[in-house]
């Protein structure tokens, strides 16, 4: 029936006739389908690195006096320095 149609009027499509809504509510459906991919990748990838993960376990940041011990048994700091700064922290 549609092929005894003239050009333009029969068919699907918005080229042959269709409606723009059709062709809108089409798109709105894919976009919202990638988006919906997207989401669950980002999800995932966040999921398998965050915190508690065995994949991405990060180390606490390291409190003052801990670095303070580092920067002594490095030698970058004299005793006297030392135990001053570290009386100063415990305090």
């Amino acid at each position: 029936m549609w092929q005894s149609m003239p050009y333009g009027y029969g068919g699907y499509g918005v080229m042959h006739g269709g409606s723009w809504l059709g062709f809108g509510l089409h798109s709105l459906v894919w976009i919202l389908a990638i988006a919906a991919i997207i989401a669950v990748v980002i999800w995932a990838v966040r999921a398998s690195t965050g915190p508690g993960s065995a994949a991405g376990e990060r180390k606490p940041r390291p409190t003052a006096l801990e670095i303070l011990d580092e920067r002594y048994a490095r030698g970058e700091i004299e005793r006297e320095d030392y135990l001053a700064r570290k009386t100063d922290l415990e305090a």
